[in-house]
């Protein structure tokens, strides 16, 4: 799925969008440079996509496209084009960014530049301690080409290429992502336990491409992308991990161990003698607390099929959507939900030319007008609402 896109539009109205500017001085006052704000502008369940003003003919927009049109990135579409037509246009329409028609039609057809695209896929490993000890061992033993062994981010991700100016390599419990205080899931989100039951057991491994790696591949242009341009990318780029070693698969249950019985439990399934690893004491004391758990750690485990190589588990991305999400609303289909939100776009204001505005009318009929004023009050709230994004990248 294609989960970030950073793109700059060609956008003649740009100098609509006021948000500040953060200036650079040397010790005399003059100006070194300036670089304006970005201004959120908000999504489904208050994702928001960040828009920043370049001159006074392009906007960069910057964001997850499914978390802001369908208000979670735990699956979404390929197509690069139609989730960028629908992210670009939704947040000009509520920044009250007046479009000409050709301007619309060139972002429909992808003729608009990206810096930045993050495509991922998930991959099921039944627990989400199998997905945190995955993402363990592979740190330990993996490796790519010319980025070495990656970084581990805490106990949920590893990063392989973190400072490359080209492309990097991303794995993260997907699980323990979507229940982090920082990104959870909303208590009025639609099935939000079957999405949070879903995502659980979820290794969820990214590639972030950057604009001067797509300038290379000749796709900084969204028009460049098509339906298979994503997944060929992903699965080029995976390729490159190079693993060896075997993951001990946790059986079920596990994860209701106390902390500091899990690292006996594992040991002992895996065949250690714990006897010589452990004082008498521990042991012991260990052994008892496992045994009211129904786990003999005096014997030797039955171990049937309990590792498997590292490389097994991400053979075979969750392409497929969730029919419950389908149904409950939460897959933004660019083929379709695309056409009817440009369908309920009737009072998008379109500039047709120098100080000649009309209404881009569709199929349904088209709500009451807004005069000149309303959409610069209305533009002026919607701003005043949205939070600065104060975290800027230096414009060289």
């Amino acid at each position: 799925m294609i989960d970030w896109i950073t793109a700059r539009v060609p956008v003649r109205a740009a100098s609509q969008l006021k948000t500040g500017e953060i200036t650079s001085c040397d010790p005399d006052g003059v100006l070194d440079w300036a670089i304006a704000k970005r201004i959120n502008t908000r999504g489904s369940h208050a994702t928001t996509v960040s828009v920043r003003r370049f001159g006074d003919s392009v906007l960069e927009f910057a964001g997850s496209p499914a978390k802001y049109l369908q208000g979670h990135n735990a699956f979404g579409s390929d197509d690069l084009v139609g989730l960028g037509t629908a992210m670009i246009t939704r947040a000009c329409r509520r920044l009250g960014i007046e479009l000409l028609e050709s301007e619309i039609d060139d972002i429909r057809a992808g003729r608009y530049n990206l810096l930045r695209v993050d495509v991922n896929y998930s991959f099921a490993t039944r627990s989400r301690a199998n997905a945190l000890a995955w993402i363990e061992q592979a740190a330990m033993v993996g490796s790519v080409k010319r980025r070495g062994r990656a970084r581990l981010q805490g106990s949920s991700s590893a990063m392989w290429g973190e400072k490359s100016r080209h492309w990097k390599l991303k794995a993260y419990s997907k699980g323990a992502e979507i229940t982090a205080p920082k990104h959870k899931l909303p208590m009025s989100f639609p099935s939000r336990d079957q999405m949070n039951a879903w995502c659980d057991d979820k290794l969820r491994i990214e590639v972030e491409l950057k604009a001067r790696y797509l300038r290379k591949l000749g796709l900084d242009q969204a028009s460049s992308w098509s339906s298979g341009t994503a997944l060929g990318l992903f699965q080029e780029h995976l390729g490159r991990l190079q693993l060896g070693g075997k993951l001990v698969v946790n059986p079920a249950g596990v994860e209701s161990l106390p902390y500091r019985l899990r690292p006996t439990h594992s040991l002992w399934f895996q065949g250690a003698n714990l006897r010589q690893l452990m004082s008498d004491a521990t042991y012991y004391r260990h052994r008892t607390e496992l045994m009211r758990r129904g786990i003999n750690i005096g014997v030797p485990p039955r171990q049937e099929a309990t590792t498997i190589p590292l490389s097994q588990y991400i053979v075979s991305p969750c392409i497929d959507v969730p029919a419950w999400a389908v149904g409950a609303g939460l897959y933004f289909d660019p083929g379709k939900d695309g056409k009817e939100l440009d369908e309920g776009w009737s009072s998008l204001s379109v500039r047709q030319g120098y100080g000649v505005t009309s209404t881009l009318v569709k199929n349904e009929p088209a709500p009451a007008h807004q005069s000149a004023v309303e959409r610069t009050v209305d533009s002026q709230t919607a701003r005043a609402e949205y939070e600065l994004d104060n975290a800027l990248e230096h414009a060289a």
